[in-house]
């Protein structure tokens, strides 16, 4: 009886675990009508997460490709990333309402794909946030 209880119980965590991890995160997103209206593919823009400030930019081209940027500390200049260590791409969502970056980046203790999400616009700032949280997150600041 206890053995049957404890299988119950696990059972009921496994299910209660499985719900969870496929809520899908409802938030006020920007809905856009065109992408190009939005994003500018002549600017580079300085990427600055929230809480703190980096030294990587980042630029918009018109095959939904992102090149990245990242500032040297020897002479100052911004040179490219090489694209097997960061690399993404934006592109409309299944709905055609939210614009949606997809990164790669790549470091000595791991890395992966990241997907965020235009959450809002002001002054051409762009906001974004990760795809499982609702908390703004990085923005994209034009520097040209």
């Amino acid at each position: 009886m206890v053995i049957l209880r404890f299988i119950q119980i696990c059972i009921t965590v496994f299910i209660c675990a499985e719900c969870n991890s496929q809520k899908k995160i409802i938030c006020e997103d920007l809905k856009i009508n065109d992408i190009f209206s939005t994003i500018d593919t002549t600017k580079i823009y300085s990427i600055s997460p929230i809480d703190k400030e980096t030294n990587s930019f980042l630029q918009f081209k018109k095959n939904g490709e992102i090149i990245y940027f990242s500032k040297t500390n020897y002479n100052n200049s911004i040179v490219q990333v090489p694209s097997k260590y960061r690399k993404g791409k934006y592109y409309l969502d299944k709905d055609n309402k939210h614009i949606v970056l997809r990164e790669y980046f790549k470091h000595p203790q791991g890395g992966g794909w990241v997907k965020k999400i235009l959450s809002d616009k002001n002054n051409d700032i762009l906001v974004f946030r990760f795809e499982n949280s609702c908390n703004e997150r990085i923005k994209l600041i034009p520097l040209n």
